[in-house]
């Protein structure tokens, strides 16, 4: 047993490994800039780079990189998303990245001398504007234009220091443009970066549950998380017990009245609800029984019940309860049909099998010949919905937490997206990832459980 649990770990260790580095590069593709989503009320770029440096953004990405060799390995150096476009972009029109790296420093050059110089506020505010724009212009025609309109306006007020800054900002662009090797873009080139960079750190602080902090609220990630994951785990669990504890009887019982009266409605009553679309039901649901105008304010609407500051424990769980049963209803009754099925199929098989016969004509009583023996051998096809049965159990059914403003993992997953919180919409993706992963390898543990001969 304990070499097959150790064969399953082997094989899932590369898969939580490529999907964590999926979810990671995804996360760095995300709209938006994380650091400047951080400061509220506007930023100094030395703010912006200690922020960047603390979030550890001024290390490699990954382990390794594998680019042409006209690109530097450094280029991570380049906190400023865009500015490190602007970079790329121009080692890819010219192929040399010494000359744009030089060109890159004059502009630093200049916009450090514009920001020290003491003018007047309307020509400070132009150097200011000018010398943050030209950092984004990236084709020959537009780096021009932006030299001249400095240029006249420099011209104009006679400003040495600035005009020599400038003068070596034309230069280092002259020898940008005129020493281009674009052959460079052919060779391939291989970086070790070794183990500090942000996935390692990423990968690393996310096993022992460190998830970051929130650009919006300035909240850790894991305390929102731990929030709603108690209302879905509820929810869900509930659910879980409540549509196997049902489910699995009927399909039993029905196997052993197949084709008869009880074997005909009970499939015909739970596909039919398998049939009604979960949000649709909880839009009825709400309006019909919790709504006065129709007579039947049985249930509160939406929402978890007050707070619970004050109050005691009894107090609470019952407005918690009064609150979630709707919900749990929504999430358990499409999950009837599902599961009775597979039960009364695997059923039917099992007690068409010679075993069974042999054990009713040992004369066994009926109800030990089908929970005893055939029962345990049409378990597979229920051990193998655990796999799913796991991952929901965190992340939640989204459609019926938005519905019932139930302030779980799935409503809190749609409102990171609107809010472009992209930290948590990942780490609720990684977690997920991880639960399915661990579902899949408790199904497996059942099944060498329930039949020894599976051992791969």
């Amino acid at each position: 047993m304990w070499q097959y649990l150790l064969k399953r770990l082997i094989l899932f260790i590369p898969t939580i490994f490529l999907v964590s580095v999926v979810t990671f590069f995804l996360s760095k593709m995300a709209p938006g800039d994380p650091v400047a989503a951080h400061f509220k009320d506007g930023y100094t770029e030395l703010d912006y780079e200690l922020e960047a440096n603390r979030r550890g953004l001024n290390k490699p990405s990954f382990y390794f990189s594998i680019q042409t060799a006209a690109y530097p390995d450094t280029l991570f150096k380049i906190l400023n998303p865009e500015k490190r476009k602007t970079v790329e972009y121009l080692i890819g029109q010219n192929g040399n990245s010494e000359t744009v790296q030089a060109y890159y420093k004059s502009l630093i050059h200049f916009r450090k001398l514009a920001m020290q110089v003491d003018t007047p506020a309307a020509f400070s505010n132009f150097l200011e504007k000018q010398s943050k724009a030209i950092f984004f212009a990236r084709s020959e025609k537009e780096i021009l234009e932006q030299q001249k309109i400095i240029g006249q306006r420099l011209e104009e007020n006679s400003n040495a220091s600035l005009l020599t800054g400038l003068k070596k900002m034309e230069l280092a662009h002259d020898q940008m443009k005129n020493s281009k090797t674009l052959s460079r873009h052919y060779i391939p080139n291989f970086t070790w970066h070794g183990f500090n960079n942000q996935y390692h750190h990423w990968i690393s602080n996310f096993l022992i549950g460190d998830f970051g902090t929130t650009d919006k609220t300035g909240r850790a990630v894991s305390e929102r998380i731990k929030t709603s994951v108690f209302y879905t785990f509820m929810i869900n669990i509930v659910a879980v017990f409540l549509a196997f504890g049902i489910a699995i009887p009927l399909g039993v019982k029905a196997a052993t009245k197949e084709g008869e009266r009880f074997d005909k409605i009970t499939t015909i009553l739970l596909y039919g609800f398998y049939s009604l679309p979960s949000f649709w039901v909880a839009t009825l649901l709400i309006l019909f029984f919790c709504s006065p105008e129709y007579g039947m304010n049985i249930f509160p609407s939406i929402g978890i019940g007050g707070d619970a500051t004050n109050r005691s424990f009894f107090a609470v769980f019952s407005d918690r309860a009064y609150h979630l049963m709707l919900p749990i209803f929504c999430v358990t009754y499409p999950s009837l049909a599902f599961i009775y099925r597979q039960m009364r199929g695997s059923m039917v098989q099992e007690l068409k099998k010679n075993y069974v016969r042999t054990a009713r004509s040992k004369g066994l009583p009926e109800r030990q010949v089908i929970w005893g023996h055939a029962f345990k051998n049409a378990l597979f096809p229920i051990i193998t919905m655990i796999a799913s049965v796991v991952p929901a159990l965190i992340t939640g059914a989204v459609v019926i937490e938005v519905v019932f403003n139930i302030p779980g993992m799935g409503k809190l997953m749609v409102d990171s997206i609107s809010e472009q919180n992209w930290l948590i919409v990942y780490t609720i993706m990684m977690m997920g990832t991880f639960f399915t992963i661990l579902g899949i390898l408790i199904a497996d543990l059942l099944y060498a459980w329930l039949d020894p001969r599976i051992r791969f």
